[in-house]
């Protein structure tokens, strides 16, 4: 649903700017984050799974291809959001296990928000992978 997605975006947007100084960039679809992961540097990013284009699974391909391919971009951490997990295939469930997942209705509160992306860069920081 395309309100969803825009106000998961805005409540990620809001939280992590608001409360903790973060820049945010807010994709409206895979193709644009690509682009954005491009231009800029991004040190983690949360992806919706369901998109109108594409799905996460997709658009995380789109990403590493850029990091492999870009020596300035380290690999990005993931965060894979979804409200309707029973939708996806077995063969993408089985990839979404190195990456992190998380459920729409618990990224409610900036604590929870922080958590994860703290958690994200600490990995990424120390080498860890970010799954």
């Amino acid at each position: 649903n395309p309100d969803d997605r825009f106000t998961l975006r805005r409540l990620i947007s809001r939280i992590s700017s608001d409360h903790y100084k973060y820049e945010v960039f807010d994709a409206q679809d895979g193709e644009e984050a690509v682009d954005l992961y491009k231009k800029y540097p991004i040190d983690c990013a949360f992806i919706d799974f369901f998109m109108l284009d594409l799905n996460g699974l997709e658009v995380v391909d789109m990403l590493e291809s850029v990091s492999s391919s870009d020596e300035k971009k380290q690999d990005l951490p993931i965060v894979m959001i979804s409200g309707e997990w029973g939708g996806v295939d077995s063969a993408a469930l089985h990839r979404l296990e190195e990456i992190t997942c998380i459920d729409k209705g618990d990224l409610n509160t900036p604590e929870e928000m922080q958590a994860h992306i703290e958690s994200m860069l600490r990995n990424r920081n120390s080498g860890a992978s970010a799954a």
